[in-house]
Order: C-alpha cells, then sequence, then structure tokens
C-alpha cells in the first residue's frame, strides 16, 4: 500500500492539531505496544538522526495492515513519519504485538479501505545512541475509530 507524501502531512497536521482530518482518524490516546524493533534499527536510526532516543521528541506515525505478510497474515506494521527538507517519509518501526494485531487487523483495513483514514500513532523512540542504536519504540494510538483492548 503507497501512502502519498500529501496523506503523511496530514497525519503529522492532525497529530499537531489534536483534530481529526479528511483522512486522519484522529480521536482518543491508546497505549500500544510495539514489537520487532529490532529489525528496523537502520529506520530508528535514522529517525534519531545521532541523537539518544529521548533528544529525538516525538514524533507522528501511522499503522498499516500486512496481509501479505509471509509470518503473520494478521500483522500489522507501525510506520513514523520522517520529516525534512525532502519531504515526508514513512519508515517501518515495528509491528503490533500478535494478540493486539488479530483484533484490530480488520477494523483497520476496513477503516483504510472503506473511508479512506489511517490510523495516526504518536512515537517516541527509547535508549540508543549513534554508536549503540539499539532504540526502542514507545507508540499511542490516536484514534477513537475503535478500541485496541
Amino acid at each position: 500500500m503507497a501512502i502519498d507524501e500529501s496523506w503523511l502531512k496530514e497525519v503529522c497536521d492532525a497529530i499537531m492539531s489534536h483534530e481529526e482530518m479528511p483522512r486522519v482518524a484522529y480521536g482518543e490516546n491508546q497505549s500500544l505496544q510495539v514489537v520487532g524493533e529490532s529489525y528496523y534499527l537502520d529506520n530508528l536510526k535514522k529517525l534519531a538522526n545521532g541523537r539518544s532516543g529521548e533528544e529525538a521528541g516525538w514524533l507522528s506515525g501511522f499503522l498499516v495492515p500486512e496481509p501479505l505478510n509471509k509470518f503473520d497474515s494478521n500483522a500489522v506494521a507501525v510506520y513514523a513519519i520522517l520529516e525534512n527538507k525532502e519531504g515526508y517519509e514513512g519508515l517501518k518501526v515495528g509491528y503490533l504485538p500478535k494478540d493486539i494485531a488479530a483484533k484490530t487487523n480488520l477494523k483497520i483495513s476496513r477503516l483504510i479501505a472503506q473511508q479512506g483514514k489511517l490510523v495516526p500513532v504518536l512515537i517516541s523512540l527509547s535508549g540508543g545512541t549513534l554508536q549503540k542504536p539499539n532504540y526502542g519504540v514507545n507508540a499511542s494510538a490516536r484514534t477513537s475509530a475503535f478500541n485496541f483492548y
């Protein structure tokens, strides 16, 4: 699924303004666990831009179901948005845990397919340095479209 830059900007705008946007289902804060970050250390390092996770600040992000994932057809990927002078880029930073993904995959898929809306996520990094880029990901879904738990 391709997410164009204007959609990524809209996610960032929704999170910054705390308002729903035409293509972003913004709402209540729901804490999320993120797993598999160690597979995306290059992306996390890029997002941290030479800083520790705590110094990197808050990032906007979104969720994308991966029905063709070879390990789990219910997989839901967590993306962070890198905003720089070149524009906006979505970088995968991990996944929702298997049990949460199984409960929410279809809801997220329907939200995207039927309403054309993404689930926005507020992300912060933890740990890591330039020399040891072992970052963790803290995330909160910002939606009232459905509950994760």
